[in-house]
């Protein structure tokens, strides 16, 4: 056989093959998590479960409830091309703006001074915490409680009261019974420090000390801006603290946290409030059910997704899930539930379906449920 029947065959061959060839790819895409009946983990330890010590935030798509101790953070820096610090409203924290910029001159009498207005409920405390509504540029123009300079001389100091968890000062011993555990009779309050933040070359640096003595010593640490995250969380005591997951992995975060009254001046606490992610992305709308009869929410499909009014907002679920009792304790609101549009364009559907003892569950530990109404990517052939 001579080269060019070896060359006459070979090009036989490669045309065989192209003529085998599929005229389209079966593209297969990992499909977001179905949704879940999930319990929402607050209670740490030995608390009680109107101050459950955990945030909870959900990531719908990959099926995660994850539970993050409140205490664990003081400060979170924002990480994208502004400057900006959010105190842990998580922990009803307040600062007072000193207008010093000197460490020395920053004394234990400038906090006694302000101790009976730097406390939630106190007159004018609505004016020392941050805005707690809001879409994300209005949020983020309203985050000027506590100010980052320009550089270390040009910032300010403020005093910071870093919270009490929810919780007064002191709490009195309660008998431990089956379903309430012991309180111990210990002082809950959180210390108090000076603070100044200011641009770093690639961050922010903060400089604080305790306002437990007039030492004008203080602890300089710097934190790189980091966007895998809404806000890169500082703590006092803690080099290594942990805040809200990546803001890819988290879609609502159920917490206690500060609100404000009516007219704004007067800080107050909030529990079982629900945030939804929406610096990351995600929006949600309420809808009201006519006929509880008729199954709203379970016959609730992709179909019926039109005309309805996403928000963009903090508080576009927030406390609407539920109401009070007379002594404080949550109960679902049955005539709604919401839909939830991730970050990736993922649509779910949420219920609440307990939240303590007065409608069926356990304060501290509430339980949700949800349920995939639309995924973002559909499997199919791609020409």
């Amino acid at each position: 056989m001579n080269k060019n029947n070896i060359l006459i065959i070979c090009c036989c061959v490669v045309f065989a093959f192209a003529g085998c060839k599929k005229d389209s790819v079966d593209y297969r895409y990992p499909q977001p998590y179905a949704g879940q009946l999930a319990t929402l983990p607050g209670v740490a330890g030995t608390e009680l479960g109107i101050n459950a010590a955990n945030s909870v935030f959900v990531d719908f798509s990959k099926g995660v409830v994850t539970p993050v101790r409140r205490a664990n953070w003081d400060l979170g820096l924002y990480p994208g091309a502004d400057f900006k610090v959010i105190l842990n409203h998580t922990m009803g924290a307040l600062a007072f703006d000193t207008k010093k910029t000197d460490f020395a001159k920053v004394l234990q009498a400038d906090s006694i001074a302000i101790a009976a207005s730097l406390q939630l409920n106190a007159a004018g405390s609505g004016l020392l915490v941050d805005p707690v509504t809001g879409t994300p540029t209005d949020y983020l123009a309203k985050l000027v409680t506590l100010e980052v300079g320009e550089n270390e001389d040009a910032s300010k100091i403020y005093i910071i009261n870093s919270g009490y968890a929810g919780v007064p000062p002191f709490t009195n011993a309660i008998p431990a019974t089956p379903t309430t555990p012991a309180i111990p009779s210990i002082p809950l309050k959180r210390p108090w420090y000076k603070v100044k933040v200011y641009k770093g070359n690639n961050g922010y640096v903060v400089k604080y000390a305790s306002m437990s003595n007039d030492n004008p010593a203080f602890t300089p640490r710097t934190v790189n801006k980091d966007l895998s995250y809404n806000f890169n969380v500082f703590s006092f005591t803690n080099l290594s603290a942990v805040g809200e997951p990546a803001k890819s992995l988290w879609d609502i975060e159920w917490t206690w946290t500060t609100s404000k009254n009516a007219d704004g001046t007067i800080a107050t606490a909030t529990h079982d409030f629900v945030l939804i992610n929406f610096l990351g992305g995600v929006t949600a709308a309420e809808v009201k059910i006519v006929d509880q009869a008729a199954k709203e929410y379970e016959n609730f499909n992709k179909d019926k997704l039109a005309g309805l009014t996403y928000l963009n907002t903090r508080e576009a679920i927030g406390v609407k899930w539920r109401s009070l009792t007379s002594d404080d304790r949550p109960i679902v609101n049955r005539d709604r539930f919401y839909v939830v549009k991730d970050a990736e364009g993922n649509v779910y559907k949420l219920r609440f379906v307990s939240s303590s003892n007065a409608d069926g569950g356990v304060i501290g530990t509430p339980v949700i449920e949800y349920r995939l109404v639309d995924a973002a990517i559909t499997p199919g052939n791609t020409q």
